[in-house]
């Protein structure tokens, strides 16, 4: 009889240890990369209830125009403002996705037509971007961004 509910107990227990295994490399980065589509195209489309909802709050954006900027609520305002952030074209190739237990770190290059008062052109930029997106409370959440124009020579 001891011997049964020993089994049953350590039954129960490997069971409930499998079920709170992380998932898989493969299904986190298939989940990345369908958030990196849909933050590129919020932020072509302008929309800023995608945003709100998968920017951290202590999102951080060290940006092409030389600025590092801390806070989703400030990195909003200079969108809402024209200042950063606004485009006619915006598209991503993700070239590199590493994945650390609750952080992913996606790297690739962007095409971009910017139409942002500080940096409106008509011409096509090609730039390397870094995002980071961090895991809170089984939410994926990008928490960090750089971005810096590609030279042509």
């Amino acid at each position: 009889m001891r011997m049964s509910i020993a089994s049953v107990l350590l039954f129960i227990l490997a069971g409930a240890a499998f079920a709170q295994t992380p998932p898989d490399k493969a299904s986190v980065e298939r989940q990345i990369r369908e958030l990196e589509k849909k933050d590129a195209d919020a932020v072509l489309r302008g929309d800023f209830s995608v945003m709100e909802r998968s920017w951290a709050d202590d999102f951080t954006v060290n940006s092409p125009r030389n600025q590092v900027t801390q806070g989703k609520q400030k990195v909003l305002e200079l969108i809402r403002a024209g200042n950063i952030g606004t485009y006619s074209l915006f598209q991503r190739e993700i070239e590199s996705i590493t994945i650390h237990d609750a952080v992913a770190i996606v790297m690739g290059m962007e095409t971009v037509k910017r139409t942002s008062k500080a940096a409106a052109t008509t011409d096509t930029v090609r730039r390397r971007y870094m995002n980071v997106w961090t895991n809170r409370g089984g939410e994926w959440l990008l928490t960090a961004r750089q971005a810096n124009v590609v030279c042509e020579h």
